[in-house]
């Protein structure tokens, strides 16, 4: 069975308007969270070729190119 996406969206509000929100996301029985679900749709901010592509084929197509050890990133060697 498919899961729903659980990506986290943290969206900061004046202390007036969250009390306003939460009232009327109360008065119809909804969770704040749900509440502002339904009144905005949340959309990346600039359109991408991989955000359409299924989780399997996206890991298929950025995957590094090497896996051998003189590929990966030096953080301890100062080089020289």
């Amino acid at each position: 069975m498919k899961q729903p996406n659980k990506e986290k969206v943290a969206i900061t509000l004046p202390a007036p308007l969250y009390h306003k929100l939460r009232k009327k996301a109360r008065q119809q029985g909804l969770s704040l969270p749900e509440f502002i679900q339904t009144k905005i749709k949340l959309e990346p901010s600039e359109p991408s070729a991989h955000a359409s592509l299924p989780l399997k084929q996206l890991i298929r197509q950025t995957r590094a190119e090497s896996t051998s050890p003189e590929a990966r990133l030096d953080f301890f060697s100062h080089g020289g």
